[in-house]
């Protein structure tokens, strides 16, 4: 296991792990030479603003940075003149901002900036293709679609898959030179950059962000076979309220809690939750509780111990006694096989098992009102609305009332047919033309939040705990016929496609978009992976009018 600057790295090794040799190598030199700086405003002079490299901890002041224009007071007016100062001779800019909104307004300014400072807009090359992808696969109002031609992208995670991967290689090859970026740049997304601006930090809606996140997100800044340096621009230090946690003056290491530990914290309040019998009221309480029961059951169910939950085994004696009698109690009243609580280790076993019981003592003449069904049914909107509302009934999600429910539910649909997601934004403004006064920005915003966070990851977590009690039902009333049918709702969900053979193309690495377009040419709905790859080395790709064929 590997961390970069984990203090106590051996709280990852597991408890009582055999006995095995194990060691701790630390390593605090960093690969590449990593400068900090304040940026604050000379006082009576909001055109200038002072830098002052951080050595030994103290403030050295080294120059400092005119801009071209008043920045305001905003938020966005600051970072972005500041950024547009700072990169004016280089690429690599990494701007980082608190939220989508947030992002598009600092992308936006500098565009404004930049095209003040005489720079033009690019009509062709990368670029110009951005900025038409952004048109044609999101809206012709995204923002993006605006400061692409600029050099300046925008980043964060409710964007779809086909314009991320697009502006993180545009900026990974300098071709954008400014990027905005939300907290996802510490998620994953390997993003290395020379100069990263950032003002106040925060994670999620209101909590400042952690001092060693903070130094995780600086390690953007240089990265090594890439940049010999990498600066970081921490901008506004002197103004109080803006760095709640403190101002960064040298890297820090992170202490980690192994896992399980707040569980341990909280063991009294966590043997109370568990001892609830009401599904209903549990479903409403901590999802951490929620989830640790369902690991504990789950590992009982195939194991017939907890011996392998190792957080359980830095309990007191007693603690672990008592957990263990829950868990016995909770399974008394479990009839769930071992399988299907493993599948879905995140949701209450007792509500799993609730709604296997309920569907047990439904007639059978009525099993297929239960079924989910194909995106493709005409009546398949009307039926998942009501395939959410049971999941918020027995399984503890939290989808809303019926109106809620059908609008994810038409949006959902809409994405499992392969729908292009501008054809999903436009219908969404149309809809609300006349109805209702909003900003185009902030709904096509809300639609990508919802495509991703919910068709594309709560409705297949729900759906398909759901969709598998079901097919267990089927399974003990001999329903053969109506298993046959359970179309895999759960992959066309994540992968917005429906059918094998787009399902195969999104495997092979293409984006839903080409997946969608070229599927249609495939001339058998049942094509697997094997068919499908043998189909695409009979044909020649440059004769379809595909605008991505495959990521670069």
């Amino acid at each position: 296991m590997a961390g970069p600057h984990i203090a106590n790295p051996e709280a990852l090794l597991p408890s009582g792990h055999g006995g095995r040799d194990s060691s701790v190598v630390k390593a605090t030199s960093p690969s590449v030479v990593q400068n900090l700086f304040w940026v604050n405003q000379v006082p009576r002079r909001p055109k200038q603003w002072r830098v002052d490299a951080i050595v030994g901890e103290e403030p050295k002041k080294v120059g400092t940075l005119r801009l071209r224009s008043h920045p305001g007071t905003t938020i966005p007016g600051i970072l972005a003149n500041i950024a547009v100062a700072i990169g004016a001779e280089s690429t690599g800019n990494i701007i980082f901002s608190n939220g989508p909104a947030e992002s598009e307004k600092i992308a936006l300014m500098a565009r404004e900036l930049l095209e003040s400072r005489g720079e033009l807009s690019q009509t062709t090359g990368e670029l110009a293709e951005l900025a038409e992808l952004i048109r044609t696969h999101v809206h012709p109002n995204f923002p993006l679609a605006e400061t692409a031609p600029y050099g300046v992208g925008i980043h964060y995670g409710d964007m779809p898959e086909i314009a991320r991967r697009a502006v993180e290689d545009l900026f990974d090859r300098g071709v954008l030179r400014y990027l905005v970026c939300t907290p996802t740049l510490m998620a994953g997304v390997n993003l290395p950059c020379r100069n990263l601006i950032v003002r106040g930090p925060r994670v999620g809606k209101s909590r400042s962000m952690p001092e060693h996140s903070f130094w995780n997100l600086a390690g953007r800044a240089g990265r090594w076979g890439r940049e010999f340096a990498g600066n970081v621009f921490a901008v506004d230090t002197a103004k109080g309220g803006v760095w709640k946690d403190g101002v960064p003056r040298k890297r820090v290491a992170l202490n980690i809690d192994p896992p399980g530990s707040e569980i341990l914290l909280k063991m009294h309040e966590f043997q109370t939750f568990a001892r609830r019998t009401d599904a209903s009221v549990a479903s409403s309480e901590s999802r951490l509780f929620e989830s640790a029961i369902a690991e504990l059951v789950s590992t009982y169910a195939s194991a017939g111990s907890l011996v392998d939950v190792g957080w359980l085994r830095r309990a007191t004696a007693d603690e672990q006694r008592t957990v263990d009698e829950l868990v016995e109690q909770m399974l008394s009243r479990i009839d769930v096989p071992s399988i299907l609580l493993e599948r879905h280790a995140q949701i209450h076993p007792v509500m799993v098992s609730d709604l296997i019981v309920y569907l047990r003592a439904q007639p059978p003449q009525n099993a297929e009102d239960w079924m989910p069904m194909a995106p493709s049914d005409t009546d398949a909107v009307t039926v998942l609305v009501e395939n959410l509302l049971a999941c918020d009934r027995f399984l503890g999600s939290n989808f809303g009332n019926r109106s809620q429910c059908r609008l994810k539910a038409d949006h959902a649909i809409a994405w499992m047919r392969g729908t292009p997601l501008a054809q999903i934004i436009k219908k969404r403004l149309d809809y609300l033309r006349g109805r209702k006064s909003f900003k185009v920005a902030s709904e096509i915003r809300g639609v990508m939040r919802l495509i991703n966070e919910e068709a594309r990851f709560q409705i297949p977590k729900y759906l398909g705990c759901y969709m598998d009690c079901v097919r267990l039902w089927y399974q003990e009333l001999g329903r053969i016929d109506l298993l046959s049918e359970l179309s895999e709702v759960q992959d066309y969900l994540e992968t917005g496609t429906s059918g094998r053979p787009a399902l195969a193309l999104v495997s092979l690495g293409l984006s839903r978009t080409a997946a969608v377009e070229i599927a249609q040419f495939i001339p058998n709905e049942g094509w697997g992976l094997d068919e499908v790859v043998e189909w695409l080395r009979t044909r020649d790709l440059d004769t379809y009018d595909v605008r991505v064929l495959r990521p670069r």
